[in-house]
């Protein structure tokens, strides 16, 4: 009765917890397959979306670089399309200072 209910209950947590370590391994098996993947999508939207609007680039370069510490390096951005006729335009540029 209770003494086997007990060996029962220790072979369940046993395959439980076997089970758990196979899924663990599964996961660290292809967790750098689904990290490329992940990655390759990225990168088709973040083309598609450049190829789009180029400016779209240039924007989030200049918040990230708003985010900088005063005490980083000052870095000078040149635009290189302009938005209206997305022609090259090499005479613009942003200061980038964090304010």
């Amino acid at each position: 009765g209770l003494s086997e209910a007990r060996a029962d209950l220790a072979e369940m947590r046993a395959a439980l917890s076997e089970f758990m370590r196979a899924k663990q391994e599964v996961f660290e098996y292809i967790a750098p397959d689904i990290l490329e993947i992940s990655v390759d999508i990225a990168k088709k939207i973040i083309k598609k979306e450049v190829e789009q609007d180029p400016q779209i680039l240039f924007d989030t370069i200049v918040d990230v670089l708003k985010t900088l510490s005063k005490e980083e390096t000052k870095i000078t951005v040149a635009q290189f399309y302009n938005r209206s006729n997305r022609q090259r335009n090499s005479n613009q540029q942003k200061n980038c200072q964090k304010n």
